[in-house]
Order: structure tokens, then sequence, then C-alpha cells
């Protein structure tokens, strides 16, 4: 760290610029930003810094900082400072020569400067005039504060030193503790036993940071605060009337409670220039100072292999293990689920249907890992669409379960490509293989519903024929259920046994439509229930809708004809770009690596990736005919 006698200039100087910047409009060119310390160990540069009042408080966390390093652009990490452990001492000059008005301007600043501090702040009064006064030692209690300083009375002669010794000692031990010191006078010292040498020296024990304000009156000894500031490398900043007086303790009181700490690694050595801006509000603020890091030696650059071999694999063998272990355990519950936990009927049977069996333990644990993904889940908002999908791809897994499932399978894929081409190239297998996941999901769905749709002109003369048999509508359904291939004769049964435990034929009926998502039966469900509603002749109106149907479905396997071809060469064209990549990979890494190895090829790589994804989006359009 800096000596803090350095820093306490600093601070001073940093007051200034604070006045300075308070007497523009905020958003105006007049924003300052003041550097408080730079630490330059460890390889790591932190510096903590504080805007001017122009940006009126506002957080600047997110704001958009640079910061430059010897003419190089670095990424910083920004991060308010903490005020959970603020502790402020204010020293006021309570000596004769401030009788008067200079004394009731500083005890009205002094309360409104308490007054704005954090809460959690503590805060000390100190009053000096022959000798100095503890009048509150720290506390939080803004009351007792506030009326210590309205009874502070002018009289007697300038104990400054005194002052600032005594002060530094009001702090407390506490580690991490930020320590601030703000004084407020007006003279010279008249009556101290400690010189200049030893408050200095209190304050740079006490690890104290502080600022010194000069007030104007007749008695004014301005060489005194000027030697004081000067020795320490600082500034004196003048008040001349009570709205100075008060607009130097609303600075003083922002740049205490607004400062930010910004972290980077260092990447120079020796001494080097220091550049610091922000944007906010319309105006940029910016500091320049001259820092000295120091010098690295940078080893020979070795040559890293591209596989890493089982030797050296360290950390990376522990978490591909546990990985392994982790997917096999979520796959070795999943077999032991027992089968009416899974949702061969359907989730409206499984909620209003009683269990009576009992778990095993093992059963037992299943379900419980399997309840606390799908609440993980629920959660986010994913449960209610996985669960949707499922059902319409037939899956029999809730959706915790597929969750487990999923799990096991990418943590096997992250291992087997960690140990095979390297961590970052294992993580992005995992990242694709969800995405593959997903793909392999809507795939089931869309066969699913082609096959019911291609089912369903068969399934609708079965149902009318067997109402023109003399059955009831639910015997002919019960029929379907029984006759049918899959993936009607499931969903119909699923249907058969909802209305046996209670739920209505229309409610049933309009369950399999969502499930199905097919327009045509759609239609027959909705043929069915006006026909519920108003009679008729239902065997005649399915006859009709299953003729419809037959050659809508002819007409749309003759487009599906028409345009394979289409859709065959985009998928080679999409496919083995991917492919031959991925062989290169393994045949020939070190040809591969032309791209890997730089900022360049991965930029190509980007930019090649993208051009394929919209080329394929194109070519789908293309060849997607809409019926």
């Amino acid at each position: 760290m800096e000596p803090l006698t350095h820093r306490l200039g600093v601070a001073a100087a940093a007051l200034l610029a604070a006045l300075l910047a308070s007497a523009a409009p905020a958003g105006a060119a007049g924003a300052s930003l003041d550097v408080l310390s730079v630490d330059t160990n460890g390889g790591q540069v932190t510096t903590v810094v504080t805007p001017s009042s122009s940006f009126g408080g506002a957080d600047l966390t997110s704001a958009p900082w640079q910061v430059t390093e010897g003419g190089r652009r670095v990424t910083a990490h920004v991060e308010p400072v903490s005020n959970a452990h603020l502790e402020v001492v204010l020293a006021l000059d309570t000596s004769g020569s401030m009788l008067g008005a200079p004394i009731d301007s500083a005890k009205a600043a002094a309360e409104a400067f308490v007054a704005s501090l954090p809460a959690a702040a503590q805060v000390a009064v100190v009053s000096f005039s022959s000798k100095p006064v503890v009048v509150v030692p720290l506390t939080v209690d803004r009351a007792a504060l506030i009326g210590a300083i309205r009874g502070l009375r002018a009289q007697g002669e300038t104990a400054l030193y005194d002052a600032v010794a005594v002060a530094a000692g009001q702090f407390s031990p506490t580690p991490g503790a930020r320590r601030e010191l703000v004084v407020l006078s007006d003279g010279g010292d008249t009556v101290s036993k400690t010189d200049e040498a030893g408050a200095i020296a209190a304050l740079t024990n006490a690890h104290v940071t502080g600022y010194v304000a000069s007030l104007v009156t007749k008695d004014t000894a301005a060489k005194v605060l000027d030697d004081l500031a000067g020795r320490t490398g600082g500034r004196v900043v003048p008040a001349t009337d009570a709205a100075a007086i008060r607009s130097v303790f609303g600075n003083i009181g922002a740049a205490l409670t607004n400062q930010y700490r910004l972290t980077f690694p260092a990447v120079g050595g020796g001494q080097t220039d220091l550049s610091i801006s922000v944007t906010a509000a319309g105006a940029t603020a910016s500091a320049d100072r001259v820092i000295q890091l120091p010098v690295r030696v940078t080893p020979p650059a070795a040559v890293t292999p591209r596989v890493m071999p089982a030797a050296n694999q360290g950390w990376m063998k522990t978490a591909g293990l546990a990985s392994v272990a982790a997917g096999l355990l979520a796959l070795g519950l999943f077999l032991f689920v027992p089968t009416r936990k899974r949702r061969i009927t359907s989730r409206w049977v499984a909620e209003h249907a009683s269990h009576t069996h009992a778990d095993t333990s093992l059963q037992d644990l299943t379900h419980r890992a399997s309840e606390m993904a799908e609440r993980g889940l629920r959660k986010r908002g994913w449960a209610g669409r996985l669960d949707t999908t499922l059902e319409q791809a037939g899956i029999p897994l809730r959706p915790g379960e597929f969750a487990l499932v999923l799990i096991g399978a990418d943590a096997g894929v992250l291992f087997v490509g960690s140990v095979l081409f390297g961590p970052l190239f294992g993580v992005g297998l995992a990242v694709g293989a969800g995405f593959f996941a997903r793909t392999v999901l809507r795939f089931k769905v869309a066969r699913r519903r082609s096959k019911f749709e291609d089912q369903l002109g068969d399934t609708l003369q079965l149902l009318s024929g067997s109402l023109r048999a003399g059955y009831g509508l639910a015997q002919a359904l019960d029929a379907v259920a029984k006759n049918a291939e899959s993936p009607t004769a499931e969903e119909f049964g699923r249907l058969i046994m909802e209305t046996r435990v209670g739920r209505s034929l229309p409610d049933a009926l309009s369950a399999v439509a969502g499930r199905v998502t097919s327009q045509d039966f759609d239609w027959v469900v909705e043929a069915i229930t006006i026909n519920r509603e108003i009679g008729g002749d239902l065997t005649e109106l399915l006859d009709r809708a299953a003729t419809t149907i037959r050659e809508r479905d002819q007409v749309r396997r003759q487009v599906k004809s028409l345009s394979a071809e289409g859709r065959l060469s985009a998928i080679v064209l999409v496919v083995i770009p991917v492919l031959l990549f991925l062989y290169m990979k393994i045949a020939n890494p070190t040809y591969v690596g032309e791209l890997t190895a730089s900022k360049v090829g991965w930029l190509l790589l980007a930019i090649a990736g993208s051009m394929m994804t919209m080329g394929g989006l194109w070519l789908r359009k293309l060849v997607r005919v809409e019926f």
C-alpha cells in the first residue's frame, strides 16, 4: 500500500477537485474522478477512486469503465467500497477565532454532514481550542452527535496538532475498518505539545485517511495548514462563507460514501501510466496516474500438448470420475423406478388415483431425487413445458426423472470429451449433448404426431364401423383402443382410463387433442362434441371426416415426396462440414490446430459457424412447404 502521508495529500487534492466540479451542473464537462489509493502487490493492481458530485451520487458499478495501463486496454473488476465498517472522526476548531458566524456555519455544516453518512457508519466528534476534547466517542447515535455539535462554543487558543493526535486514537482496532479524519480549522497551532511530525506519525500508525479544510476568517493562518498539507503532498481547500462550508462538507460526505474499487492484473512492469475513466449521465470523468509496477520475468512458453496425458490430468481425473459416478447413479436410480410411478397412463389419472403400495428404500431415494429435480425445474418455470413435451413425445417419464437421465448422460459426455480432447472441448460436447437431447425430443414429438395423423383415417373408419354395428360411443372408443396401432391405441387407452375414473368424455377427448396437436383430430373432437350436444347421425359425420382426412393426407404425402430431394440436400450441406471438422480434429489435430491455437482462428470458426447457421435456416425455409 502507498504511505498514508501520501494518501492524506491525495485525499485533500480529491477534495479540491470535488469542490471545483460542484460548481458545474450534473452531466457537465466538469465531472472528475479522483484516485485515492493504488496497490500493486501480488501481480494485481487495486485502485480506489471516487467520482465528483457531478454524477449526483449515482451507482456507477455497471457504468462503462475504461482502464488503460501503459497504453494497453485492460479489463477491470469494479465493485463499490463497502460502508459497513466506515469510521469517521470529525475534528472541529472551537478556538476564539471561530467566534460568531464561523462557528455557527461550521456547526450547521457538520450536522448536515453527520446526517448524510450511512446509518451503520460510526462517527466521533473532537473539538479543540486550548486543548482537544473528545465530545462524543465513536457511535451510531445520530441524535447524540447532533446534540453535541450544537452545544459547541468558541473560546481559547488552537491546539491543532494535539487534536490530530487525539482524533487518530479514537478509531477502533477492528481489522478492515475504513478510518477517515475530517478536520475543519481556520488557523495555525498555538499551544500544542505535539509537533507536526508527531501528528502525522499518529495518522500513519492508525492507518487513517484525512481530509483538511481551511476556514477563512480574520485570524486565518493559512501557512500552518499549507505546511501540514504540503508536507503530505496535498493542498488546503479554503471555505470563505457559510455556503462554502456546507459545500465542503457535502463533497467530503459524497467522497467518503461513494468510492469504487477497481482490480485488474498487471500487464506491464516498472513505471507506467495508469488512466481510468467512467461515463454516466452524459458526462465522462477520468484520472491519470503514474504507478510503479514490479518487474516481471516472463518464463519461456511451454508447449502444451493438445491432448492431456493421463498422468497429468490431476483434478480433471477426479472431476471426471465424480461426473461418471453421478451419471451412473442417476441412471441406476432410474432403473429402479417402479412402473406405477411412470406416466404409462396419464397425468390426470396419476393425480386422481390412490396408491397403496409401499416403496422400498431405494425406490424412495429415487422418488426423492426426481422430486428434487422437478422442484428445481418448477421454480424456473420449465416443469410444465417439459411435462407437456414428454407427453407429446410419448416418453413415460416425469420431468424430474428426465432431468436425472439427462444429467447422467451429460456427465458421461463431459468426462469422455475432456479425456480425449481436453476440458474446453469436453464442455462444448456436453453443451452440444443438451441441445441434441432437445432436438431428439422435438423429433419424437413430430414423428408421433405424424404417425397419429397417418392412422387417423383408419381410426375414424373403425370408430364409425363400431357405431354402425350397434356399439355406443364409449364402446366404440374402447374398440379403437384395443384394435388400433400405436400411438393411437395408447392415446385412446388413456382416454378410456380417464373416463372410467370420472373424467368427462369431452374433457378426455380435448386432452388427447392437446397431446397429439393434430388439426385434423381437433376437427373430429369438435364434431363429436357438437353431435353430443345437438344430436344427429354421428356415423355419417365420421365417414365424411375420414374421407376428407384421407384426401388431405394423400396431398400431404405427395408434397413431402416432391420436397424430399431439397430437404436431403439441405441436411447434407449442413452436416458434412461439421463431420469433416470433427474427423480432422481426431485424425490430424495439428492441421486443425491452426484454427484453434489463435484468436484469429477462433474468429474464423465463429464466422463460419454463423454463416452455416444462416444457410441452414435459409435452406429450411426454402424446402418447408406449408399445407
